[in-house]
């Protein structure tokens, strides 16, 4: 088949749409389909010197780099035209380079899907996203282009269904590639090492983590905190913990490159995701189980549905006080850590790996030619 993935990110944009998206292209190249993806155009990715020839950068309307900016009409279709695509997938529902993507396929005639990726942020009832997905005219009416729709998981399927009318919803959730991200059960690192591995912004709650790491620091001092990734909380995060007197033990590494994260992972003991809302799946969840890491994490959105709390690791409420006690609990017990971890690991590879998931989202664009 030819392809055409259509996103608003991607790298060097980094993030759970991009990520999954390169996923998928790999997955669908190495089972011998055609694949292009469809972007509009980044300053990021040429001051990187990232090239590849199935990336077809579109011209925005507007010289703006804006996500509510849809590609240029007449050229887009024209440049899409040209590649005699069979399915056109869409990733994230609520921006314009995918729902572009959608109305250009119609118009082409060429079957077409979307995955939603999001759930929203904060708490609000089902009559008030049915309220907004019906005052939402444009992007819902963008959206029921979509033949099919893919969620990540139940939460996001439970969203997108106030924004469609009619395409079945099927839940497909993110994938990993498991002989990249490895477990390394032997390492004897002198002091343990906590993980964190997103963006350093609110919703991730990493102001969480620092607090809490505070609280395990009395109990259990030969521990170290990283942080991997940048944001606007970081000069905050750094603040706090100068304030709390634990500077010396919290890490700052900023972005770390994808070719080396596998070994920052595999370097690690433990790793937590302290999220307060908006989170639909946590692919970084994934990324951890695979290199064998118990996971603490909160018990929000997607994630009860990635993994069991006191299998492969601890679903907490979003405060420091049970993000501490659970961090505690495997700090002291290096056979649970190694429990989890492998109970992680093994269900990465049986559920998440893309050899599983990039087979079942094949078999939505076979049912769909």
């Amino acid at each position: 088949m030819k392809v055409g993935l259509f996103t608003e990110w991607y790298l060097p944009i980094r993030g759970g749409v991009s990520s999954h998206v390169d996923g998928l292209y790999k997955e669908l190249k190495r089972r011998g389909h055609e694949v292009k993806i469809f972007t509009k155009r980044s300053k990021l990715r040429k001051e990187r010197n990232i090239t590849n020839d199935d990336i077809v950068e579109l011209n925005p309307i507007l010289p703006l780099d804006l996500p509510i900016l849809p590609p240029s009409g007449d050229e887009t279709l024209k440049v899409i035209s040209s590649y005699n695509l069979d399915i056109v997938h869409s990733h994230h529902a609520f921006t314009a380079t995918p729902l572009a993507g959608l109305s250009y396929a119609e118009r082409l005639g060429i079957p077409r899907l979307l995955t939603n990726h999001s759930i929203p942020a904060g708490k609000h009832d089902g009559y008030f996203w049915e309220t907004i997905g019906n005052l939402a005219y444009p992007v819902r009416y963008y959206i029921s282009k979509a033949e099919v729709v893919i969620a990540v998981s139940k939460a996001a399927a439970n969203f997108i269904s106030f924004f469609i009318d009619y395409a079945p919803i099927k839940i497909i959730p993110n994938g990993i590639d498991t002989n990249r991200f490895k477990p390394n059960f032997d390492k004897e690192n002198k002091e343990l090492r906590i993980l964190f591995v997103s963006r350093l912004v609110h919703r991730k709650g990493p102001h969480l983590l620092v607090k809490a790491f505070k609280r395990v620091i009395k109990r259990y001092d030969k521990v170290t905190l990283i942080f991997a990734g940048s944001g606007y909380m970081r000069e905050t995060l750094e603040e706090l913990a100068m304030s709390l007197n634990i500077a010396s033990k919290v890490k700052f590494l900023g972005d770390v490159p994808d070719e080396n994260l596998p070994q920052v992972y595999s370097e690690s003991d433990i790793f937590v995701l302290p999220s307060l809302h908006a989170e639909s799946f946590g692919l970084v969840l994934l990324e951890a189980m695979a290199s064998g890491l118990p996971v603490v994490t909160t018990n929000i959105g997607g994630i009860p549905e990635v993994l069991e709390d006191g299998k492969e690791g601890f679903l907490v409420k979003p405060d420091e006080r049970n993000i501490a006690d659970a961090l505690i609990k495997l700090l002291e017990d290096k056979n649970l850590r190694e429990k989890m971890g492998r109970n992680g690991r093994k269900k990465a590879v049986e559920v998440y790996d893309w050899k599983n998931v990039g087979e079942k989202i094949e078999e939505v664009y076979k049912e769909l030619l």
